[in-house]
């Protein structure tokens, strides 16, 4: 997970959606799609 995408999830306090998306995250980790859907988060934060 990136800062970004922790930091959405901590602000909500989503802990069974945090648990989700690292598990998903622990999964595809091996996957280079994992990093380009950050890299999406991280564009998105500096828009933001």
């Amino acid at each position: 997970m990136c800062y970004y995408c922790l930091n959405i999830f901590y602000i909500y306090q989503n802990r069974v959606l945090l648990w989700i998306v690292k598990k998903w995250d622990e999964w595809r980790s091996t996957n280079y799609l994992n990093q380009i859907f950050h890299l999406k988060c991280l564009s998105r934060a500096k828009v933001i």
